[in-house]
């Protein structure tokens, strides 16, 4: 059949007639100019409507649904994912029905949003790519580089969150920005909790520091002396007025093994 028809559309062509393009080709996006074909930007193709979008109870709707999640849980990690990985996760053929409906239909949920919310969104879908090239395997004609640009955009959004509240929610729809504030009050408040949890680890560190310093500053210092005579039976201090008398006959002993078998004198109570 294709062979049937390939000559009309080159001779189409030739002759400066608008071609009749195939039915997937225009779903993909690809605008018909003239005599040629025009690959649309990655933006026209974000606000091109490939079909229904991810409600209703269509198998590819389903399926969309549970795609959705996925899709959003890269562009926050800044990953893609191949084809036959997205179809092991949803349980579903990695081509074929209705993976390319599934894909179309979020591409036209996202369009949709896009005009409600009246601001760009990244080409999410973007992200399913085919194991051998790591680029999306279409729309046909559009260069690696633009994916390239693309992903930047996917991963620096800071929307994804409430884009997936919006749409998968059963709440009514979220704002956008009040979704980012909150975000943003939730990575404070746990930058709040982390920084707080290495401040109590270096004061824990600090006070054990300081406890050991003190137990060998304990058992460095020098051990209390006192004195005593060879026949008396208690001990002084070494300037105790009762042993200047005994200036020749004082011996030195520490204090602890003076308790022992030596009362203190009552004189210089040498405590």
């Amino acid at each position: 059949m294709l062979s049937c028809i390939l000559p009309v559309w080159v001779a189409q062509l030739r002759n400066g007639a608008r071609c009749l393009l195939p039915p997937f080709h225009r779903s993909w996006g690809i605008k018909e100019l003239g005599t040629g074909i025009q690959k649309t930007n990655m933006q026209d193709l974000q606000n091109t409507r490939m079909g229904d979008n991810i409600f209703g109870d269509e198998e590819h709707q389903v399926v969309a649904r549970k795609a959705l999640p996925i899709l959003i849980e890269k562009a926050k990690a800044g990953e893609t994912i191949y084809y036959s990985d997205l179809a092991r996760k949803l349980e579903i053929e990695a081509f074929g029905y209705p993976m390319p409906q599934m894909l179309r239909s979020i591409v036209t949920t996202l369009s949709e949003l896009s005009e409600e919310w009246q601001e760009d969104l990244p080409y999410l879908t973007a992200l399913v790519v085919k194991s051998g090239t790591g680029y999306p395997g279409f729309p046909s004609g559009i260069p690696n580089e633009r994916f390239d640009e693309e992903y930047d955009q996917i991963y620096s959004y800071r929307k994804w969150d409430a884009i997936q509240k919006t749409l998968l929610s059963d709440e009514s729809p979220v704002d956008a920005e009040e979704t980012v504030e909150e975000d943003e009050t939730a990575i404070l408040a746990t930058s709040v909790r982390r920084w707080k949890r290495i401040a109590l680890a270096f004061l824990i560190a600090f006070l054990i520091s300081l406890g050991s310093v003190f137990l060998v500053w304990q058992k460095s210092s020098p051990e209390p002396v006192v004195y005593i005579t060879r026949t008396g039976k208690k001990y002084h201090t070494y300037d105790c007025s009762f042993l200047e008398q005994y200036a020749k006959g004082k011996f030195a002993i520490y204090l602890d093994n003076a308790k022992k078998d030596y009362d203190p004198c009552r004189i210089c109570n040498p405590e």
